[in-house]
């Protein structure tokens, strides 16, 4: 009998556990939404946030992702998503940075940039291919142009990355995003970035 109740209760608990999964992950989609749509208005409203290097709030000048986060940028129910605070999600930093039209962020700080990336770090791989899968659309709504998979480590990909760009290999079906979180994956997280227009 306590066999059977054991059963019945480990089966409770994974069945809750894989909701919880799907919930976070649904969450992290519906964030980055919102990220994107609010660095897109503020750039619209304040295109020197790019390459201002004042301060803004008292945030770090040379950080976009901070001096975005003093703006409001980053939704409230992120962990650290009252303005000013270090953005993340249920599994890690968060960061936006800014792109030149090549997806080259070394040389985005000077005036022409065409493109940003939101960057999640630490994904577990299952995550990894829930988002990468569902979020790769190359729509006219959120203008994605590409999706970047690499190491847990702070940048997301790296020469020898994968990059699905410019709609030519976008949207990124389910068996490309396992395979490619896969091969990125070291210790078992990954960190997914993508490449948005600005407008």
């Amino acid at each position: 009998m306590l066999g059977v109740a054991g059963m019945v209760v480990a089966g409770i608990m994974f069945a809750a556990g894989r909701v919880s999964r799907s919930t976070s992950i649904n969450k992290a989609g519906e964030q980055l939404f919102e990220i994107v749509a609010n660095v897109r208005g503020i750039y619209t409203s304040q295109r020197g946030i790019y390459h201002d290097n004042s301060p803004i709030g008292g945030c770090n000048p040379a950080d976009l992702t901070a001096k975005l986060s003093c703006q409001g940028a980053f939704p409230s129910d992120m962990i650290g998503g009252v303005p000013g605070t270090p953005p993340a999600n249920d599994w890690g930093a968060v960061v936006v940075e800014p792109m030149d039209k090549d997806l080259n962020t070394a040389a985005a700080a000077a005036p022409g940039e065409t493109s940003f990336g939101v960057r999640y770090a630490n994904l577990p791989v299952d995550v990894c291919i829930a988002l990468a899968s569902r979020i790769s659309a190359p729509d006219q709504k959120m203008m994605l142009r590409a999706v970047l998979f690499g190491g847990p480590a702070g940048t997301a990909y790296t020469a020898a990355g994968t990059v699905w760009a410019n709609g030519t290999s976008l949207p990124v079906n389910p068996t490309q995003a396992v395979t490619e979180c896969q091969n990125a994956a070291a210790g078992g997280l990954v960190t997914l970035e993508w490449a948005f227009m600005l407008r």
